[in-house]
């Protein structure tokens, strides 16, 4: 998440804005026509755009045992990031879905 959370921060001070995807997009699946693409072209990124390691590109937000990594900005001025996790040995997070914002 930090790492996709320094591109989007890298991206937003050279455009001024966040990526804009008005409807959720599951990061680097192909129906993410909005956040890959920018992040890739303005090279916020390090070559390529972070995904879940267990699900990456398959899944969908928000269903349960769906490893995916999700994102929405409606305006550019702030964004959702959603992620699911399958384990409950990372401090202060439980299994399930969480939410990231700037």
């Amino acid at each position: 998440m930090k790492q996709l959370q320094d591109a989007l921060a890298l991206y937003a001070t050279n455009a001024g804005l966040f990526p804009i995807c008005s409807s959720e997009v599951v990061i680097g699946s192909a129906g993410d026509t909005c956040l890959t693409p920018a992040l890739m072209s303005s090279q916020a990124t390090q070559g390529r755009v972070p995904t879940d390691p267990l699900g990456a590109t398959t899944g969908t937000c928000g269903v349960v045992d769906s490893y995916v990594y999700c994102y929405q900005s409606v305006n550019g001025f702030t964004y959702t990031i959603r992620y699911a996790l399958e384990t409950d040995t990372i401090l202060g997070k439980t299994i399930g879905w969480h939410t990231v914002t700037p």
